[in-house]
């Protein structure tokens, strides 16, 4: 399966039709690069059995997506100890820009270049996505600007020092990790980069 420069939108609505269902919860615009196959036996066209039969290559350059799984900028929040008390988790996260590879086997999706531009902060993803269910195993880093960082108030934040870190630009950095599932994440600090 190729298809150079796919538009998300055709691509969702096929991934659904097939039953892919970590995809229920994404809409945006963009394009994606696929060259995918699938190889040995396949007893019923499941997805299940498709997904644990592919292997390939994807690329993405997606704007305006939404991803309904979780509000990862309050999540961040939380484990950088600046969230505000009145500040609510939307359930959705709104992703200005976001651009990667990945290189798929056996059904698992594995980055090492998965960038992300959210409406607090860019992110920086490396790690794997199990296609067959939805499992997540993730390093995230997201940088806050220096003008976002002064605002919630700097080095004087709750977590600073044991969840976040400054950079010599004056920007907050949290390296997070998340586990769970696409549908479900979970996020954590990710104490042995900060030990680091």
């Amino acid at each position: 399966f190729k298809a150079p420069n796919a538009a998300l939108p055709p691509i969702l609505a096929i991934a659904k039709a097939y039953g892919v269902g970590a995809v229920e919860k994404i809409s945006g615009a963009g394009t994606l690069n696929l060259d995918l196959r699938a190889a040995g036996p396949v007893h019923a066209l499941t997805s299940d059995q498709i997904m644990r039969a592919l292997n390939g290559n994807m690329s993405i350059n997606l704007n305006n997506v939404r991803y309904a799984g979780s509000d990862i900028s309050h999540e961040l929040s939380a484990i950088g100890g600046f969230l505000k008390p009145a500040q609510k988790n939307q359930g959705f996260t709104n992703i200005q820009k976001m651009t990667g590879n990945f290189l798929i086997r056996g059904g698992v999706a594995q980055t090492n270049n998965l960038q992300a531009i959210l409406d607090i902060a860019k992110v920086g993803v490396t790690g794997t996505a199990n296609l067959i269910n939805g499992a997540v195993n993730l390093d995230v880093t997201a940088v806050f600007s220096k003008t976002f960082a002064q605002q919630v108030g700097g080095t004087a934040i709750g977590g600073y020092m044991n969840t976040a870190l400054a950079n010599n630009e004056g920007e907050l950095v949290i390296p997070a990790v998340v586990t769970g599932t696409l549908q479900s994440p979970r996020f954590a600090p990710d104490v042995q980069k900060i030990a680091q």
